[in-house]
């Protein structure tokens, strides 16, 4: 107890100085490269949502890019409405302070996960080594996106987990013993075994060319359906919800004609049963902070559904099949809470919920991204990447001492050792996710950001490693291993400042090595430095001309300046300014010998490159340099 204490208290201290460095450094962070984009959405939305309130009408929301809404807003109309309380402040700092908040989430409430399990020790030492890792740390200010998704989602897992530690206790109020439904416990007779069967299959043929029907009359106008291929994700989901819907209705349609009048009773029963349970659960506290919190995490991403499916996973053994009844309850209230914080669905009809649904998961797993992919030297398309590709990224953007104690973790995993519901929420919250895009490679870009919320699962079997050697070594040697263990992660916090992101570890040379063979500077948030830059110096021409994109310079440019992208500027004649962003190898395709005035670099790796062009460009040189 007495080591408890100060444990505790050194964790506070250590989480007040994070906040406090997210209030100092938010400044110093670039620009995305679309958040200028999820701005303009944010912005409608909140238009949107006071027009609502003010006076009942819903004059929906414009969206830049059509495929913005399938993507969540709420998180950034919280950096609208802060920034209107803070208009001093850059709107992209205010982004930055924002997502930062968010890391903060993600990191208290690893916490709050690993202490269910470990020690106070065991889980400090995992959550410092989370909290001080490049990457997340890089991405816990530029990228509100994927760190909101991730801060979310582990929220609601951690108060799910809550949610489902009082659920067989609320479930054995109602029902003391186990009993099956009477719909289950009927056994068919052999001689009507083929009327079954002809029952079931007749209903799923009706179902199949109802649910066909249904579709072609729901279609979405072509206004809607910006990209053709997730087309088919309409279809099959309303294929399959009328056939299971069809399908359990004959079902139980055929029971109930030959049901004896005790299974009827019994039936009856069960059914107010649940009714009583429903009511317990819409006045327990635990279900409404599960609920609310996994229909936010909904909201920002439908991959919030996986901790649904894991929460179930883990209540599964203990209730069986009278967990449907609470699950599906707890279903219905986070649609509910997807449905009026997206603007995407608020006001619309069941069609087009399950078309944004459709539509959203089609995206997630096949989304056909225009550019290319650098991994291991290599150019690729989205969706051709190798089947190594996450997990490789995830093996050497994390700092060495984690990947140690991280393979020590696994392997007392793989032998049984640790507490079970530990290493059952490890294996579904990482392993599962992963293994499935080893198997089927989804398509991915931007060194996988998208499934950035998976890597917390990665610092369960670290805590479990930590605790493993707790009782083996003294306390003088644990505190050497962990400051030797923070050192790799703290160090490269202070030396890639603001660009910890790029982060890559000595498995492939550190971030030296890692240049023009991985993804660097991917959103161009470089462009600010240069930005400052080119704010301080007496320029010959005010014409700049950039690629790409334009906005993360351009927001930061002193007035006067006359900005281009570089896509457009064909025909522009000399003398300009030029401003490279490295990704594609563009710095040795655009005007290579020109003078470089200017770059941006970290550790050996070059983000973005300025030069003075004189020369006419030679534009049919670029068109075929570029990959």
């Amino acid at each position: 107890m007495l080591m408890k204490r100060p444990l505790r208290v050194v964790g506070l201290l250590l989480f007040s100085v994070q906040a406090l460095l997210g209030l100092f450094l938010s400044p110093h962070y670039g620009e995305g490269w679309d958040d200028v984009y999820m701005l303009i959405y944010a912005r409608n939305t909140w238009v949107a949502y006071k027009t609502l309130l003010t006076s009942g009408v819903w004059p929906g929301v414009t969206y830049l890019v059509l495929n913005l809404e399938f993507y969540g807003v709420w998180p950034w109309v919280l950096v609208v409405l802060l920034h209107q309380g803070l208009p001093f402040l850059h709107i992209i700092d205010v982004l930055h302070l924002v997502s930062w908040a968010f890391f903060l989430l993600a990191t208290a409430s690893l916490y709050a996960l690993l202490r269910r399990w470990f020690s106070e020790e065991a889980t400090l030492v995992a959550t410092l080594l989370f909290a001080t890792q490049p990457l997340l740390w890089g991405h816990g200010f530029i990228n509100l996106k994927d760190t909101s998704t991730l801060a979310t989602m582990l929220a609601s897992l951690v108060l799910g987990l809550r949610f489902i530690d009082h659920l067989p206790q609320l479930v054995r109020n109602v029902f003391p013993e186990q009993v099956p439904s009477p719909v289950l416990r009927r056994r068919i007779p052999s001689n009507q075994r083929g009327m079954w069967g002809a029952g079931v299959l007749v209903a799923a043929i009706v179902a199949l060319l109802l649910a066909l029907g249904y579709g072609y009359l729901a279609w979405p106008s072509p206004a809607e359906f910006w990209y053709a291929e997730l087309l088919r994700a309409h279809l099959v989901l309303t294929t399959a919800l009328g056939v299971l819907t069809f399908l359990f209705g004959a079902l139980g349609w055929t029971w109930w004609l030959q049901a004896t009048p005790e299974e009827v009773a019994a039936f009856r029963d069960q059914l107010r049963g649940y009714g009583q349970l429903i009511r317990t659960l819409l006045r327990t506290p635990h279900f409404w902070a599960a609920a609310l919190a996994l229909g936010l995490a909904v909201s920002v991403r439908v991959s919030g559904w996986w901790v649904w499916l894991i929460l179930w996973l883990l209540t599964w053994r203990k209730l069986r099949l009278q967990s449907l009844v609470p699950f599906v309850v707890l279903a219905l209230v986070v649609l509910g809470v997807h449905y009026v914080t997206h603007p995407a669905l608020v006001l619309r009809s069941p069609n087009r919920v399950l078309f944004f649904y459709g539509m959203s998961l089609r995206m997630a797993s096949r989304f056909v991204w225009q550019g290319k992919v650098l991994f291991a030297g290599r150019f690729y398309a989205s969706t051709e990447l190798p089947a190594i590709y996450v997990p490789w990224l995830h093996v050497i953007q994390t700092t060495e001492p984690a990947l140690l104690l991280l393979g020590l973790g696994v392997l007392a995993f793989l032998r049984g050792i640790g507490p079970t519901q530990a290493r059952k929420v490890f294996a579904l919250w990482y392993g599962v996710p992963v293994g499935l895009m080893v198997l089927r490679t989804p398509s991915l870009y931007d060194n996988a950001r998208q499934v950035l919320f998976v890597l917390p699962g990665l610092y369960i079997p670290i805590a479990a490693a930590w605790e493993g050697v707790r009782g083996r070594l003294p306390g003088i040697v644990r505190g050497a291993a962990l400051l030797l263990a923070l050192m790799p992660g703290v160090l490269a916090l202070v030396r890639l400042h603001p660009y910890q992101y790029v982060y890559y570890n000595a498995l492939v040379g550190g971030v030296r090595g890692a240049f023009r063979r991985y993804e660097m500077d991917y959103w161009a948030t470089s462009f600010r430095e240069m930005a400052r830059f080119l704010n301080r110096q007496p320029l010959k021409t005010p014409r700049i001309v950039v690629w790409e994109p334009v906005p993360p310079l351009a927001d930061f440019l002193r007035p006067g300046l006359q900005v281009y992208s570089y896509r457009e500027a064909e025909g522009l004649e000399p003398p300009f300014y030029l401003v490279v962003l490295t990704r594609y190898n563009a710095d040795q395709c655009l005007h290579p010998d020109a003078p470089e005035i200017y770059r941006v670099e970290r550790q050996g790796a070059v983000l973005s490159v300025l030069r003075y062009v004189e020369e006419p460009p030679s534009w049919e040189r670029v068109r075929t340099c570029l990959p």
